[in-house]
């Protein structure tokens, strides 16, 4: 049985699997997930259910209970090289002892599994402290916007512009200020359709409606982006191409 807990300020703006095959137990975790800050995509209760939601999402952490009825699902979690780390449930008072990327909890509130969540993500919140509030690992980009810690799925950035000692990443719908270089910005995202256009301004080449050479603008969906002299020729080339 889920414990009673309190309300909590929200901390986390993360993408989360809940993997569970009990649907009252899943409804109960979702909503201290939420609780917490985390974005519920996903609900899997079967093998097919999870291997659609993986491969329709990118997910920064797997909760999931440890019990499951379904060993298909616990082998195939086991089975994949690359996953995000795991979370596991148990209202065990002894649950097993928590191996590389996995992190086990011993009841079931928030309380708890703000730890699991905090443990889970420590050695990317280490790694940001040391190289700034921009971090790409084998799953997402992640960022730190006001203090709390978000993940950016790189296809919904359309553009980034400098502001000083901070850049302004545009997405869809919302503008997300980070403290960075518009160099270490792309050079954190490394990713071919992330290409500096000005000085001041890198854009998703694959958001880009056509460049127009005569005024020095990229078009893009909703706003002109000026080009630099210095960057025109490139970024022609590759709209030829």
């Amino acid at each position: 049985m889920i414990k009673s807990h309190t309300s909590t300020k929200k901390k986390y703006y993360l993408n989360c699997l809940i993997v569970e095959d009990d649907y009252a137990f899943a409804n109960s975790t979702k909503a201290i997930a939420e609780e917490l800050g985390l974005r519920v995509l996903s609900i899997g209760r079967s093998l097919r259910e999870i291997e659609e939601a993986i491969h329709e999402y990118s997910f920064d952490l797997i909760i999931r209970n440890k019990k499951l009825q379904n060993q298909s699902v616990v082998d195939y979690l086991s089975s994949k090289k690359s996953i995000p780390p795991q979370i596991l449930l148990s209202a065990d008072d002894n649950p097993s002892s928590s191996s590389h990327n996995i992190y086990s909890t011993q009841s079931l509130d928030v309380p708890t599994l703000k730890d699991a969540v905090e443990n889970a993500l420590k050695d990317i919140s280490e790694s940001m402290q040391r190289h700034g509030d921009i971090q790409k690992n084998e799953y997402n980009l992640y960022v730190r916007s006001s203090g709390k810690l978000m993940s950016l799925d790189t296809n919904q950035i359309s553009h980034i512009k400098a502001e000083g000692n901070y850049c302004i990443f545009h997405t869809e719908g919302r503008k997300i200020v980070i403290r960075t270089s518009i160099s270490n910005a792309l050079k954190t995202i490394d990713q071919p359709n992330f290409v500096q256009i000005h000085r001041g301004y890198v854009a998703n080449v694959d958001a880009a409606i056509k460049v127009i050479p005569s005024e020095n603008i990229l078009r893009m969906k909703d706003q002109d982006l000026p080009i630099g002299r210095k960057y025109k020729k490139d970024l022609v080339s590759i709209f030829k191409n």
